[in-house]
């Protein structure tokens, strides 16, 4: 048993001597070429790894610099979008339609119109200038001094887009009225008869475009004044403001009217009074011209003239008789009477009545009878 105790401690060296050197070995040079190695593909993916996470922070961090330039990328595409904080502060919605503007100096676009949107803003498809800095509805209110302010006529609310206040007190239609020292007049558009360069003031009622004179062309009379008629005296004033006089052969003639223009029918005189409703006569009458507190409201714009009529028969001079100045207007319309083919309709409208007659005349040439005319657009 001693000589045990005495033999194994030296068993014990010896084998871990041995054991040692041999584990050295191993790890100097076996050891690296036991271990597994990276693939060289391996690498190369994660360097581009590391790349590619640097390149996107970069991105990033250049597009959280740049708001506005992202905002007008998405504006200019058509999205209708705009970054949040952008949105936020400068992006007005109302009810009806969107207030484009923004707080940046950059142009902007507005139905293909190009704006500063430092002093503008764009409302369904317009520009219009702010109002102390700030966009407002249009429709709704205007900008007075430095300020919005609801749009009201005598306390009444209007749209200044399309309506006008005249004078505090009267709205009036921007398409077809204009305020001149406080007074409202229509906007007409006008028609040069190429013949003899006359001009003639037009208007559009309902469907249909008349003129808004009487025609003052060659083949009529002018009135001399109430009475009898002579064959020296010609009254060009009269003529001027009433224009002439015609009987129905001539005003039916081929090419009377200005070329693009007719005699208006007698049904195309019924589309208008129908169209203007009830007391057509006030609402067709001028302003001005007619006598005995007669004046007619004119309403559309036709401004219908007391222009009177010239009649010859046989009971009086081969000159005739001047009537009803001031007092009636007659117009001839190119339609026969089928009950008495010898006689044709016309309209009058007289001072002293709110309605527009329907009547006829006779159409011979021989003791003629002479109207007005308006022509109305083919």
């Amino acid at each position: 048993m001693n000589c045990f105790k005495r033999i194994l401690p030296a068993f014990i060296i010896a084998l871990f001597l041995s054991c040692a050197g041999d584990f050295k070995e191993i790890t100097d040079e076996e050891r690296q070429a036991r271990l597994p190695q990276s693939s060289s593909s391996e690498q190369s993916s994660s360097s581009a790894s590391e790349e590619a996470s640097s390149s996107s922070v970069w991105v990033s961090s250049e597009s959280s610099s740049s708001p506005s330039s992202s905002s007008e990328a998405q504006s200019s595409s058509g999205t209708g979008t705009s970054s949040s904080s952008e949105g936020s502060s400068s992006s007005v919605l109302t009810s009806s339609s969107s207030i484009i503007t923004s707080s940046s100096s950059s142009a902007k676009d507005c139905n293909d119109i190009v704006f500063n949107p430092d002093n503008r803003f764009c409302y369904d498809g317009a520009t219009y200038n702010k109002c102390d800095g700030m966009p407002y509805n249009p429709t709704t209110h205007i900008c007075i001094g430095n300020s919005a302010t609801r749009a009201k006529c005598n306390e009444i609310e209007y749209n200044p887009l399309t309506q006008g206040c005249c004078n505090d007190t009267v709205i009036f239609a921007l398409s077809k009225h204009e305020c001149i020292n406080n007074e409202i007049s229509w906007i007409y558009d006008t028609l040069t008869d190429s013949r003899d360069n006359k001009t003639y003031k037009t208007i559009e009622i309902g469907n249909q475009i008349w003129m808004a004179q009487n025609l003052n062309y060659k083949g009529g009379r002018c009135h001399q004044g109430n009475g009898a008629a002579t064959s020296t005296t010609t009254n060009t004033d009269n003529c001027n403001i009433y224009g002439s006089l015609y009987s129905w052969i001539i005003a039916t003639a081929e090419g009377f009217c200005p070329e693009g223009w007719h005699l208006p029918s007698d049904d195309e005189w019924t589309i208008l009074t129908d169209y203007v409703g009830e007391s057509a006569g006030t609402k067709l009458k001028a302003t001005s011209y007619w006598s005995s507190s007669g004046n007619g409201t004119d309403e559309h714009g036709f401004s219908a003239l007391p222009g009177g009529y010239h009649n010859t028969t046989q009971f009086v001079s081969l000159n005739g008789n001047f009537n009803n100045l001031g007092n009636t207007g007659y117009w001839w319309s190119s339609s026969t009477n089928e009950a008495d083919t010898t006689q044709a309709w016309y309209r009058s409208i007289s001072a002293s009545d709110n309605d527009v007659i329907r009547g006829s005349a006779r159409k011979t040439n021989t003791y003629p009878i002479q109207y007005s005319v308006r022509c109305i657009k083919n």
